[in-house]
């Protein structure tokens, strides 16, 4: 993964988010995408930025909970996840979102170890409930789906198993680092996790409550621009493009994004490509307002500190 690290992976990201956008506009009829968004229904598109507001003020409420600092008011996490939605229009992924919101916030009030545990706690809590609603899609959505694939074969090479042992000294640096920093702060929310049928449990719960809200604003973006959605494929096909858009790629996951929802739900799901671009422009939309009111907030703030 060095390749996408420093100055050389930020020219990797560039070149590949260039890549595949120009793709997209030299394949996809954009007449059709720009006639799709002007008919799409503004009452399902204002639900799904509801339920993104939303679920950004579960999202502070459950890192309030995991880091066990109520004495802290909600509003203060609530701004903070603001500040990250606004992060993320800079950085390549979620992922470094979630660290510089972690840090920042970890100076203001305190202990950045902590903080940063606290996001790895809460994405790997993240994970499991994205898990669990990505099982719930494909229960629902398997019968249209061996359709789908009828006549499909998967001929694996026969060097696969080398391939599979790639992944043993990733997992074994993991082991060592966990062991070798046992005691760092950063570590204490996920052994608190481990050894503390509450606090996972609790985890759980918020992450479980976080998913389902997300997942009512993605069929709300679809349902903004098709009558009937089938809810299993997007659960299905949306936790697929979720965990890859975790690695650092392209600049914000554009035009990789689109790459993956089109693979998926045209290739497979047989829905039309432009409506599928449509979506995503949607969700860039509700992106761009999330991180609209973070910078507004941080504007605020400043404006007011200097008077």
């Amino acid at each position: 993964m060095k390749l996408l690290q420093g100055r050389v992976g930020l020219a990797v990201r560039i070149a590949i988010t260039a890549l595949a956008v120009g793709a997209l506009v030299a394949w996809i009829d954009w007449h059709t995408v720009g006639k799709a968004l002007r008919g799409a229904d503004l009452r399902w598109v204002a639900l799904g930025f509801a339920c993104l507001v939303g679920n950004s003020v579960q999202q502070a409420m459950r890192w309030r909970g995991m880091l066990g600092r109520r004495d802290i008011p909600p509003v203060k996490f609530v701004h903070f996840v603001f500040v990250g939605h606004f992060v993320t229009l800079f950085v390549p992924s979620q992922v470094g979102s979630d660290a510089l919101k972690a840090v920042a916030f970890g100076r203001k009030h305190g202990d950045v170890g902590l903080n940063v545990g606290v996001q790895i706690a809460m994405r790997l809590a993240g994970l499991i409930a994205l898990g669990l609603f990505s099982l719930t899609g494909f229960a629902f959505y398997f019968p249209r789906l061996r359709a789908s694939l009828a006549g499909f074969r998967l001929d694996l090479p026969s060097w696969t198993w080398i391939a599979a042992l790639a992944v043993v000294p990733p997992l074994g640096a993991c082991i060592w680092l966990v062991g070798r920093f046992r005691h760092a702060s950063w570590l204490a929310p996920l052994r608190e996790m481990a050894v503390n049928p509450r606090y996972l449990g609790e985890s759980l719960a918020w992450s479980l409550a976080i998913q389902f809200i997300s997942s009512l604003a993605l069929y709300a973006q679809f349902h903004a621009l098709m009558p009937s959605p089938d809810l299993g494929m997007i659960l299905f096909f949306t936790s697929i493009a979720q965990v890859l858009l975790l690695l650092p790629l392209s600049v914000g996951g554009v035009g990789v994004r689109e790459w993956v929802l089109i693979t998926l739900f045209h290739s497979i799901g047989g829905m039309p490509r432009d409506t599928i671009l449509a979506v995503t422009l949607l969700g860039y939309a509700n992106l761009m307002g999330l991180a609209g009111i973070g910078g507004a907030w941080i504007a605020f703030r400043s404006f007011r500190s200097r008077r």
